[in-house]
């Protein structure tokens, strides 16, 4: 991963502390998780309370779920 593409993700990341619900929720076997897409790569995460989440994976938005 280049180094300006981890830079964008850690900033959308850390935005998730203010704004938990920002991504998009998932469905079927992922269902209680969020996606956040920055660039190239997928972000999925969990919101455990209002101001904590637990990212589950970081990956291209090529490899598959």
């Amino acid at each position: 991963m280049p180094y300006r593409e981890a830079e964008r993700i850690l900033e959308k990341v850390g935005l998730l502390s203010e704004f938990p619900e920002m991504g998009s929720k998932m469905f079927f076997a992922w269902e209680g998780y969020r996606q956040l897409i920055v660039g190239n790569y997928r972000v999925i995460y969990e919101v455990v309370t209002s101001q904590r989440v637990e990212i589950a994976y970081i990956r291209h938005t090529r490899q598959k779920l």
